[in-house]
């Protein structure tokens, strides 16, 4: 069995990023349901205390704004 550098097999070390990603979004969808709407600064916060960058850093600031404007149209419906 080939193991990646975290020392996981690949299939356990995707079962883990798809089940931060799923606390990722619990946490995102807990700020919409407090707060009424969500901000970068929120998305950012969140993102960089599960994988310890911020998303703008992977998907740049347009990305970041018009997933933060889907997330609030949401939250809104």
């Amino acid at each position: 069995m080939r193991r990646t550098r975290t020392g996981c097999s690949r299939g356990r070390r995707r079962v883990y990023r798809w089940t931060v990603t799923r606390r990722e979004a619990r946490d995102i969808a807990e700020v919409l349901a407090q707060q009424g709407r969500v901000s970068q600064d929120d998305v950012d916060g969140i993102r960089e205390s599960w994988f310890d960058e911020p998303l703008v850093d992977v998907i740049g600031i347009a990305e970041v704004t018009a997933l933060v404007v889907r997330m609030n149209s949401l939250a809104l419906s």
